[in-house]
């Protein structure tokens, strides 16, 4: 990463869909959240890879001041239990019932 990298906090919006920072400049939109895997991100709309920002932090291209990143955290190990879960749920509500015998 270059000289470009937005260093100041800008006014980024936690919503249950993901979090939105909105860029001041050209350059990368640095998200100040330690990157890990399954972590997700838009710009515009369109997929980004996600690069290092300082060595700990996420960051992606921001094409113009315009532009908006949405980060997303969306680990595979969820999506896996959650299958599993609707897969097993009738299964389980078979042999329970929700009856308990008097």
């Amino acid at each position: 990463m270059d000289s470009k990298v937005k260093r100041e906090p800008g006014e980024a919006r936690w919503k249950p869909s993901g979090t939105r920072i909105p860029a001041e400049t050209t350059g990368y939109i640095v998200f100040n959240e330690t990157f890990a895997p399954g972590w997700h991100a838009w710009v515009e709309g369109f997929p980004q890879p996600i690069s290092w920002a300082h060595g700990f932090f996420m960051a992606v291209t921001a094409g113009n001041e315009a532009s908006q990143a949405v980060f997303r955290y969306e680990p595979a190990s969820f999506r896996l239990g959650l299958f599993l879960s609707l897969l097993y749920l009738p299964l389980i509500l078979s042999l329970g019932g929700g009856k308990h015998g008097g």
